[in-house]
């Protein structure tokens, strides 16, 4: 039938980008006795909505439903989707916990919040 057209870089792009930008910045302002909340609440949201909220917004119930995935293909990059998936819903939560961890403990930064 055809290959379902978005609004590429619409409102709901630049919100959920910003979101994602707060969330990978998130350990150098927020503390980190507040990132296993964040990490439950993100897990949470996937349970109860079947995925990110925002990306659900933006694409609908596709099975390419993937923010990073879909812009990334967008722009060039040919990763596959369960590859970006991974990296994205899994590696990035160790990722946000050991940088955290690395700059607030051990080596003393205070977060804002």
């Amino acid at each position: 039938m055809g290959e379902k057209k978005y609004r590429d870089f619409g409102p709901i792009f630049w919100v959920h980008l910003l979101y994602i930008i707060t969330i990978y910045a998130s350990p150098f302002w927020l503390t980190w006795k507040w990132m296993p909340l964040g990490v439950v609440g993100m897990y949470l949201q996937w349970y109860c909505f079947g995925g990110c909220f925002l990306t659900k917004l933006e694409f609908g119930e596709s099975e390419h439903n993937s923010f990073v995935w879909y812009y990334l293909n967008r722009v060039g990059f040919k990763f596959g989707l369960e590859k970006v998936k991974r990296c994205t819903d899994s590696w990035s939560v160790v990722y946000l916990l050991i940088v955290t961890l690395i700059w607030q403990v051990m080596l003393g930064h205070a977060a804002w919040l």
